[in-house]
């Protein structure tokens, strides 16, 4: 029975979508319609079946029967060193040059499993295993950061972290500045706003609502201004074209969420935006690793709605961003010649 609503939801989910993708404006090329209709469609039935894929695939990732006892479950191999077939082989691997153990402290059979399994489950590319959170925070870190590495990090941190990052990692270059996760100010990089309570307020009362969160300094984005679930929940009963207005006049971005169940702003919706001079942020709204692939369904929607790369936030450099983010000021126009999003 919990198949069949899950089949129906998915029914009308990719219906839904062909609807938004096929009533775009006139001036949206065929092709890509087509292209965005079937995109979607297979990234909503790869989502319904990945997950219950996924499951099965992390019961057995990394795993094979024995060959001489036909075992199904993988045995603990308590031995801390291995057997080579010759000195070859043996340098093979101490040289990383293929794929095996040398010694149980760097590898084990009985782990890599895990950390296949888990990296099956989560999507990734790969897994380390390591036995205690303390390991797992230091590899972290020794991984993507050296010397002249700067991290901000809370004051409220736990004791053994807080100490890692204060007492140990500056002997190594790397220094930590501890902030008050309550000082929005001193951790502001990007602020998104969002509606997610009482969607069915009057269409004035949520309208002033949302241009309110629009004027406060600290914000930058407004995330899925519709607050549309396609074949779940109806868009907030709101004027967009306050919204719009709201946003120019404040020089905030408004969101094109890319998850395949929102597509908000849609085309068209993110077309007006543009006429209005309303600068754009491309975002997937993700929760899980796989949900990163939905990127390429909101850069679809900007293209149909003929949005040009300097119109998109994303595109900009860094420090372009981080200076339109800190400034209270409209952002200042900024078209480019040619192509759409691409």
């Amino acid at each position: 029975m919990r198949a069949a609503r899950a089949e129906r939801r998915e029914a009308a989910v990719v219906a839904a979508l062909a609807l938004t993708v096929w009533t775009a404006p006139a001036v949206a090329a065929p092709a890509d319609a087509v292209r965005c209709a079937v995109a979607v469609q297979l990234a909503v039935r790869r989502r319904a079946a990945g997950a219950r894929l996924a499951v099965r695939i992390g019961l057995h990732a990394g795993a094979a029967p024995d060959p001489a006892t036909g075992a199904r479950a993988t045995p603990i191999y308590q031995t801390a060193s291995f057997v080579f077939p010759d000195s070859d082989h043996a340098a093979a691997l101490f040289n990383m040059e293929r794929a095996g153990h040398v010694y149980s402290r760097i590898s084990n059979p009985t782990c890599a499993v895990l950390e296949e399994r888990i990296s099956a489950l989560e999507g990734g590319v790969g897994a380390i295993a390591v036995a205690s959170g303390q390991a797992a925070l230091h590899l972290a870190i020794a991984t993507l950061l050296g010397a002249g590495s700067h991290i901000v990090a809370s004051r409220s941190l736990y004791g053994g972290s807080h100490n890692l990052l204060h007492y140990t990692l500056p002997r190594f270059g790397i220094e930590t500045t501890f902030v008050d996760p309550r000082d929005v100010e001193m951790l502001q990089d990007l602020v998104v706003a969002a509606v997610h309570s009482r969607f069915k307020q009057p269409r004035a009362e949520m309208t002033r609502r949302i241009c309110r969160a629009l004027e406060n300094p600290y914000v930058n984005i407004l995330a899925h201004p519709t607050g549309r679930l396609i074949g779940k929940r109806e868009p907030y009963n709101v004027d967009l074209e306050a919204v719009f207005a709201a946003a120019r006049r404040h020089g905030k971005a408004l969101e094109i969420n890319s998850y395949p169940e929102r597509l908000d702003l849609n085309d068209v919706h993110a077309r007006r935006a543009r006429e209005l001079e309303v600068l754009l942020a491309i975002n997937t709204d993700t929760h899980a690793l796989d949900q990163l692939d939905s990127m390429r369904l909101g850069v679809a929607t900007a293209r149909r709605a003929w949005v040009e790369p300097a119109e998109v936030i994303n595109t900009w450099t860094l420090d372009t961003l981080r200076a339109w983010a800190r400034k209270p000021a409209p952002a200042p126009r900024r078209r480019a010649a040619g192509r759409s999003v691409r």
